[in-house]
Protein backbone atom coordinates (compact mmCIF):
# COMPACT_ATOMS: atom_id res chain seq x y z
CA UNK A 1 0.00 0.00 0.00
CA UNK A 2 1.48 3.24 -0.81
CA UNK A 3 1.58 5.98 2.04
CA UNK A 4 -0.99 8.95 2.11
CA UNK A 5 0.64 12.24 1.35
CA UNK A 6 -2.21 15.39 2.44
CA UNK A 7 -2.75 16.99 -0.86
CA UNK A 8 -1.92 19.93 1.20
CA UNK A 9 1.54 19.04 1.91
CA UNK A 10 1.75 18.22 -2.10
CA UNK A 11 0.24 21.38 -3.70
CA UNK A 12 3.09 23.12 -1.33
CA UNK A 13 6.07 20.52 -2.31
CA UNK A 14 5.13 21.36 -5.87
CA UNK A 15 4.39 25.11 -5.73
CA UNK A 16 8.20 25.07 -4.02
CA UNK A 17 9.53 22.86 -6.72
CA UNK A 18 11.71 24.69 -9.40
CA UNK A 19 10.72 23.92 -12.87
CA UNK A 20 13.11 20.73 -13.77
CA UNK A 21 13.64 18.10 -16.22
CA UNK A 22 15.24 14.42 -16.58
CA UNK A 23 16.54 13.51 -19.54
CA UNK A 24 19.55 12.80 -22.03
CA UNK A 25 21.54 15.88 -22.82
CA UNK A 26 23.20 16.23 -26.54
CA UNK A 27 25.62 18.67 -26.76
CA UNK A 28 27.50 20.53 -29.91
CA UNK A 29 29.82 23.17 -30.59
CA UNK A 30 30.49 25.80 -33.55
CA UNK A 31 32.55 29.05 -34.10
CA UNK A 32 30.11 32.54 -34.48
CA UNK A 33 30.64 35.70 -34.59
CA UNK A 34 28.77 38.58 -33.78
CA UNK A 35 27.25 41.87 -36.29
CA UNK A 36 25.67 44.21 -34.43
CA UNK A 37 21.90 44.80 -36.60
CA UNK A 38 22.58 41.27 -37.80
CA UNK A 39 23.06 38.84 -34.91
CA UNK A 40 25.29 35.76 -35.04
CA UNK A 41 26.44 34.21 -38.14
CA UNK A 42 29.07 31.56 -39.02
CA UNK A 43 32.51 32.62 -38.27
CA UNK A 44 35.36 31.56 -40.50
CA UNK A 45 39.24 32.33 -40.56
CA UNK A 46 39.02 35.38 -42.83
CA UNK A 47 37.15 36.79 -40.08
CA UNK A 48 40.18 36.87 -37.37
CA UNK A 49 40.55 35.36 -33.90
CA UNK A 50 39.40 38.59 -32.47
CA UNK A 51 36.05 38.18 -33.95
CA UNK A 52 35.55 34.22 -32.95
CA UNK A 53 33.12 33.46 -30.33
CA UNK A 54 31.95 29.90 -29.34
CA UNK A 55 28.36 28.64 -29.22
CA UNK A 56 27.27 25.66 -27.28
CA UNK A 57 23.76 23.90 -28.34
CA UNK A 58 22.29 21.76 -25.76
CA UNK A 59 19.24 19.57 -26.76
CA UNK A 60 17.57 17.58 -23.92
CA UNK A 61 15.96 14.94 -25.00
CA UNK A 62 13.30 14.04 -21.62
CA UNK A 63 12.92 10.50 -20.00
CA UNK A 64 10.06 8.72 -21.42
CA UNK A 65 8.43 8.29 -17.82
CA UNK A 66 8.30 12.65 -18.07
CA UNK A 67 5.68 12.20 -20.55
CA UNK A 68 7.32 15.17 -21.96
CA UNK A 69 6.81 15.39 -25.77
CA UNK A 70 9.28 18.25 -26.37
CA UNK A 71 13.03 18.71 -27.11
CA UNK A 72 14.50 21.33 -24.69
CA UNK A 73 17.05 23.65 -26.57
CA UNK A 74 19.66 26.54 -25.29
CA UNK A 75 22.35 28.54 -27.30
CA UNK A 76 24.80 29.78 -25.62
CA UNK A 77 28.00 31.66 -25.90
CA UNK A 78 30.76 30.25 -24.40
CA UNK A 79 32.32 33.79 -23.40
CA UNK A 80 29.28 34.71 -21.84
CA UNK A 81 28.88 35.24 -18.29
CA UNK A 82 25.78 32.76 -18.31
CA UNK A 83 28.23 29.79 -19.45
CA UNK A 84 30.83 30.30 -17.16
CA UNK A 85 29.15 31.39 -13.91
CA UNK A 86 25.29 29.48 -14.46
CA UNK A 87 25.84 26.64 -17.23
CA UNK A 88 29.11 25.14 -17.38
CA UNK A 89 29.48 26.02 -13.32
CA UNK A 90 26.67 24.08 -12.30
CA UNK A 91 28.56 21.42 -14.18
CA UNK A 92 31.98 21.72 -13.01
CA UNK A 93 30.42 21.22 -9.28
CA UNK A 94 28.99 18.19 -10.38
CA UNK A 95 32.68 17.03 -11.08
CA UNK A 96 32.90 17.26 -14.65
CA UNK A 97 35.88 18.56 -16.50
CA UNK A 98 35.04 18.73 -20.14
CA UNK A 99 32.57 20.09 -21.84
CA UNK A 100 32.59 16.61 -23.88
CA UNK A 101 32.08 15.01 -20.33
CA UNK A 102 28.52 16.19 -20.64
CA UNK A 103 27.46 14.78 -23.83
CA UNK A 104 25.24 12.10 -23.82
CA UNK A 105 24.98 11.98 -20.11
CA UNK A 106 21.87 11.66 -18.26
CA UNK A 107 20.92 14.37 -16.23
CA UNK A 108 18.52 17.03 -14.05
CA UNK A 109 18.38 20.19 -15.38
CA UNK A 110 16.52 23.18 -13.64
CA UNK A 111 15.30 26.27 -15.21
CA UNK A 112 16.95 29.20 -13.05
CA UNK A 113 15.79 33.00 -13.88
CA UNK A 114 18.76 35.23 -15.32
CA UNK A 115 17.43 38.49 -14.04
CA UNK A 116 16.42 39.54 -18.16
CA UNK A 117 13.53 40.13 -19.61
CA UNK A 118 11.78 39.39 -22.68
CA UNK A 119 8.48 40.38 -24.69
CA UNK A 120 6.68 37.50 -25.46
CA UNK A 121 4.08 36.80 -28.73
CA UNK A 122 1.23 38.26 -26.82
CA UNK A 123 3.15 41.76 -26.05
CA UNK A 124 4.05 41.20 -22.26
CA UNK A 125 6.70 40.82 -20.63
CA UNK A 126 8.85 37.59 -19.40
CA UNK A 127 11.72 36.65 -17.72
CA UNK A 128 14.11 34.72 -19.51
CA UNK A 129 15.65 31.42 -17.61
CA UNK A 130 18.40 29.25 -18.34
CA UNK A 131 19.80 25.60 -17.27
CA UNK A 132 21.68 25.05 -14.23
CA UNK A 133 22.54 21.25 -13.96
CA UNK A 134 21.60 19.48 -10.77
CA UNK A 135 22.48 16.24 -11.08
CA UNK A 136 24.20 13.75 -13.23
CA UNK A 137 23.61 9.78 -13.55
CA UNK A 138 25.28 6.80 -14.49
CA UNK A 139 22.47 6.14 -16.97
CA UNK A 140 18.72 5.80 -18.22
CA UNK A 141 17.93 3.54 -15.00
CA UNK A 142 19.25 5.66 -12.23
CA UNK A 143 17.80 9.07 -13.71
CA UNK A 144 14.34 7.49 -14.09
CA UNK A 145 14.80 5.98 -10.34
CA UNK A 146 15.77 10.23 -9.26
CA UNK A 147 12.42 11.33 -11.48
CA UNK A 148 9.80 8.70 -9.54
CA UNK A 149 11.76 9.45 -5.82
CA UNK A 150 10.91 12.88 -6.42
CA UNK A 151 7.41 12.59 -7.29
CA UNK A 152 6.99 10.02 -4.24
CA UNK A 153 7.84 6.97 -6.09
CA UNK A 154 6.38 5.37 -9.28
CA UNK A 155 2.44 5.29 -9.66
CA UNK A 156 0.76 2.07 -9.47
CA UNK A 157 -0.67 0.38 -12.82
CA UNK A 158 -3.55 2.83 -14.47
CA UNK A 159 -2.03 5.30 -12.32
CA UNK A 160 -1.92 8.60 -14.60
CA UNK A 161 1.11 11.29 -13.75
CA UNK A 162 0.69 14.87 -15.05
CA UNK A 163 3.52 17.02 -16.12
CA UNK A 164 3.53 20.32 -17.17
CA UNK A 165 5.27 21.83 -19.86
CA UNK A 166 6.38 25.27 -20.54
CA UNK A 167 3.05 26.86 -20.47
CA UNK A 168 3.52 29.97 -23.33
CA UNK A 169 5.32 27.70 -25.63
CA UNK A 170 7.96 31.19 -26.02
CA UNK A 171 12.01 31.33 -26.65
CA UNK A 172 13.89 31.67 -23.71
CA UNK A 173 16.95 33.39 -24.14
CA UNK A 174 16.47 33.34 -28.40
CA UNK A 175 16.48 29.45 -28.19
CA UNK A 176 13.64 28.26 -30.74
CA UNK A 177 10.74 26.73 -29.12
CA UNK A 178 10.43 23.50 -27.48
CA UNK A 179 10.28 20.89 -30.64
CA UNK A 180 6.99 18.17 -30.83
CA UNK A 181 8.56 14.73 -30.41
CA UNK A 182 6.51 11.82 -31.35
CA UNK A 183 6.97 9.02 -28.86
CA UNK A 184 3.82 6.76 -30.35
CA UNK A 185 4.29 5.08 -33.38
CA UNK A 186 2.28 2.26 -35.60
CA UNK A 187 2.48 -1.47 -33.76
CA UNK A 188 3.86 -3.03 -37.09
CA UNK A 189 6.74 -0.75 -38.13
CA UNK A 190 8.22 -0.99 -41.51
CA UNK A 191 10.93 -3.27 -42.15
CA UNK A 192 10.68 -4.87 -39.50
CA UNK A 193 11.51 -2.27 -36.74
CA UNK A 194 10.09 -2.58 -33.73
CA UNK A 195 7.97 -0.07 -32.06
CA UNK A 196 10.49 1.21 -29.70
CA UNK A 197 13.69 1.49 -32.49
CA UNK A 198 11.04 3.16 -34.52
CA UNK A 199 10.33 6.08 -32.06
CA UNK A 200 14.09 6.19 -31.10
CA UNK A 201 14.87 6.99 -35.04
CA UNK A 202 12.21 9.49 -34.57
CA UNK A 203 13.94 11.21 -31.79
CA UNK A 204 17.42 11.12 -33.95
CA UNK A 205 15.60 12.59 -36.55
CA UNK A 206 14.99 15.69 -34.89
CA UNK A 207 17.88 15.74 -33.35
CA UNK A 208 19.34 15.76 -36.96
CA UNK A 209 17.39 18.69 -38.33
CA UNK A 210 18.85 20.69 -35.38
CA UNK A 211 22.33 19.86 -36.66
CA UNK A 212 21.70 20.20 -40.60
CA UNK A 213 20.57 23.86 -39.71
CA UNK A 214 23.49 24.29 -37.36
CA UNK A 215 25.64 23.18 -40.38
CA UNK A 216 24.58 25.62 -42.75
CA UNK A 217 24.95 23.47 -45.96
CA UNK A 218 28.50 23.11 -44.78
CA UNK A 219 29.10 18.88 -45.17
CA UNK A 220 32.34 18.75 -43.14
CA UNK A 221 30.51 20.47 -40.00
CA UNK A 222 27.55 18.27 -40.33
CA UNK A 223 29.87 15.04 -40.69
CA UNK A 224 31.38 16.13 -37.55
CA UNK A 225 28.49 17.28 -35.79
CA UNK A 226 26.81 13.48 -36.54
CA UNK A 227 29.57 12.02 -35.63
CA UNK A 228 29.55 14.00 -32.11
CA UNK A 229 25.86 11.66 -31.57
CA UNK A 230 25.58 8.14 -31.12
CA UNK A 231 22.30 8.67 -31.31
CA UNK A 232 22.01 10.36 -34.39
CA UNK A 233 24.84 8.37 -36.14
CA UNK A 234 23.28 4.99 -35.27
CA UNK A 235 20.65 5.54 -37.77
CA UNK A 236 21.81 8.36 -40.29
CA UNK A 237 25.03 9.44 -42.12
CA UNK A 238 25.57 12.52 -44.19
CA UNK A 239 24.57 10.14 -47.46
CA UNK A 240 21.46 9.40 -45.88
CA UNK A 241 18.51 10.73 -48.29
CA UNK A 242 17.04 11.99 -45.16
CA UNK A 243 20.20 14.29 -44.78
CA UNK A 244 19.93 15.41 -48.89
CA UNK A 245 15.87 16.20 -48.37
CA UNK A 246 16.89 18.15 -45.34
CA UNK A 247 19.44 20.18 -47.62
CA UNK A 248 17.77 20.81 -50.12
CA UNK A 249 14.64 22.38 -48.06
CA UNK A 250 17.20 24.62 -46.01
CA UNK A 251 19.45 25.76 -49.25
Amino acid sequence: MSQYVDPLDAATAAGNRLDAYFGRIEVSASYVKLEKGIGKTPWSETDGQDARRTEVHLVLNPIEASGLTFLVERKLIAESNEWSKTVWSSCRELGLKSVRDLHGRYVKVEMVKTGRTYTKRDGTTGEESTLHFAAIFDDLAACEAAYWAERGGKPQAGAEAIEMGPQDGAPRNGATPPVTVARTVASNGSNGATPASEAERAVAKQFLDVLVKQAHGDLSVLAGLIASMPLVNKYFAVTSPEVVELLTVTA
